[in-house]
Parts: structure tokens; sequence; C-alpha cells
């Protein structure tokens, strides 16, 4: 039986670590655009954070203004967005449309001057997790999507062999564009969407008899494969859902070290 091992890159083979810097970037443009002082933004930020956390079913990175893509409490993107969504609801919309078409084109263009792989910090046994589960599976790889050019250039260091695909898309959303897939899957009151038709193409390029993905967000990561049949795997990190957690752990694994890949 021929085997796939397929790793999401960021927060799985690297460490989320500029979540400050990208929050501070956008709460200080947002404080430009609405000719507002850092401070008052950064208050009416965190009374917005506070209430999307209390609601988290109803908040995160959106597409079209009405498909969650990513809930607010499954990483750290998922939680500067829908906390800025919030902010939007009360009194910031002005602001954001005077430069933007909306809260993820504002952070899309933070993110892109915040990240580069040339300041990506790796978990501590990259090159030993990823050479010990090529020994292991017939197949594995990176799928992100991100740039594959860059993110292979990046990995060549390592030289462990791993392929890389790139653009993925796992953040598109299209109702109905997967017949045998179903539209949703709720997970204690959340309606986590399937129908991502650009990873779905990703990811069956990558498919074996056997097909595991490993993940840290359940909803951009994992909730495809696992409608698709696949085994999925939880990366745990200090932000991981405990909702998101609890499902993994029934329906497949959590893992809190990268080593743990090529035992599964």
């Amino acid at each position: 039986m021929s085997s796939s091992l397929i790793f999401d890159f960021d927060g799985v083979l690297t460490k989320v670590g500029m979540k400050e810097k990208l929050q501070t970037k956008c709460i200080a443009e947002l404080a430009e655009l609405s000719e507002k002082p850092f401070d008052e933004v950064l208050k009416d930020y965190n009374i917005a954070k506070e209430h999307v956390f209390a609601n988290p079913t109803k908040f995160g990175w959106m597409q079209d203004n009405k498909i969650i893509v990513d809930f607010v409490d499954e990483d750290p993107f998922g939680e500067i967005i829908g906390t800025m969504h919030r902010m939007e609801e009360t009194g910031y919309n002005k602001a954001i449309k005077s430069r933007y078409g909306s809260v993820e084109a504002l952070q899309y263009n933070n993110f892109k001057q915040t990240y580069s792989h040339d300041n990506v910090e790796m978990v501590h046994n990259i090159a030993e997790s990823l050479k010990a589960a090529c020994e292991v599976f017939d197949l594995v790889s990176i799928l992100t999507n991100s740039d594959p050019s860059k993110v292979s250039k990046f990995m060549e260091k390592y030289n462990t062999g791993v392929s890389v695909s790139g653009f993925a898309m796992k953040h598109y959303v299209k109702p109905h564009s997967i017949e045998e897939l179903p539209e949703y899957i709720n997970i204690e009151g959340r309606n986590v969407a399937i129908q991502r038709p650009e990873y779905f193409k990703g990811l069956k390029a990558l498919e074996k008899d056997r097909t595991i993905m490993i993940g840290d967000s359940f909803s951009i990561d994992l909730a495809l494969p696992f409608a698709m049949g696949y085994e999925i795997v939880l990366k745990e990190n200090d932000y991981t859902a405990n909702w998101s957690k609890r499902f993994v752990g029934e329906k497949g694994t959590v893992i809190n070290d990268l080593m743990q890949a090529s035992k599964l």
C-alpha cells in the first residue's frame, strides 16, 4: 500500500512568531486611516477582541463577508482578521473602506510587509523529523499557500528531499464546486467550510492509497482532507483551539512534536 504524508508549512514546520508585529502594523494603519491616536485604536481593538472571543463561531477570516474560512480562535491571522471585522462593525468601516475593499485586504497588505521567508524561524528538529518521515512514507510533501519556489529555496539548506507544492489557495471557498463532498462540517456550533476546489486539486495530486495531512488550523488545513477520507493530524501550538483538539483527538491524531510524524 502506497503512502503519502503532506505537511502544511506555516505553523507546522515554522514557528508563528510575528503575530504581535502584524497586529501592531494593522492597528497603526487603522489609526492613520481613522485619524485617531494609536492608543485609542489599540483600546478599541482589545474591546473588539474580547467580543469576538466571546462569540467565536461568528468571526474570523471571511470570504464575501459571509463565509468564514478560518475561525477567530484557530490561529493568529484568523484572530487579527476576526477582531478587525468587529471593529468594522463598531465605527471603523469608513476608515477601512477609504483605502481597502475589505479587512482581509488591509491585513494581507500588512502581512506582505511583515512576513519574509528570510526571517522565518523553523521548529527545532525539522531536518531530523522530515528525514525520518521520508524513510517511512513513499511520498513526503509540503503543500502551502505560498510561492513554492520560495519555500523550496528556503528548504534546500535542510537537504531532506521533501517536495514542495504551492499556491494551494486553501482559503478559497467555492460552494457546490466538489459534488461528492458536503458543504460544511458542523463542529460545536461552527459550520466549517469544506468546498475548497483549488486545495482539492493540490491534495489529489499528492494522494496515495494512504494519505495523511498535517496542519495547524482545522478549517484551513484539515477540514477538506478529513471530508476526503484522509487521515488528519493536528500540530498543536500555543494558539490551537480546544474545539479542534477535541475533534481531531477523536477523529484523527494530535501531535506536539514534529518527530511524531514518522510514527503515524
